[in-house]
């Protein structure tokens, strides 16, 4: 359910991109709906909802890929695009190796793991502030 998400974000995000003609208005509204998700995530009371909020959070994971690739090409060029595009793929895995080491040391640290989700949820949620104050600074 949430790979279908995923597929059918990549393209409604990628309207979105092109109706706007904006990266920072498109992540903010990206960033700002997976915030929401995110943040609110922990608060889900039934398998349903957590399901909706999951699908959610593909769905706002898919804009990451679909506006990436054009918005390396108008900052960086054409010529640099397929690189950076390998460079951002690999810093994802750096990011996951983050994410996991995280919530290692949350482990670690014995506490339930209700509150260990909890952590993670406004641990990513504090990534996407970063992702909102990065974006400010970027050229459309």
């Amino acid at each position: 359910m949430a790979a279908v998400c995923n597929l059918f974000g990549r393209l409604i995000w990628g309207n979105i991109y092109d109706r706007l003609g904006s990266y920072r208005k498109t992540v903010f509204l990206n960033a700002g709906l997976s915030l929401v998700a995110v943040v609110t995530l922990p608060f889900c009371t039934t398998k349903g909802m957590t399901l909706v909020w999951v699908c959610m959070l593909w769905f706002c994971t898919s804009a990451t890929y679909t506006i990436m690739a054009p918005v390396l090409a108008n900052t960086f060029g054409d010529k640099y695009c397929a690189i950076l595009t390998g460079v951002m793929m690999i810093a994802e895995i750096f990011s996951t190796g983050l994410q996991s080491t995280i919530f290692t040391i949350i482990e670690w640290l014995n506490i339930t793991e209700r509150s260990r989700w909890d952590i993670a949820c406004f641990v990513n949620g504090a990534f996407i502030i970063i992702t909102l104050a990065i974006t400010c600074k970027f050229k459309d």
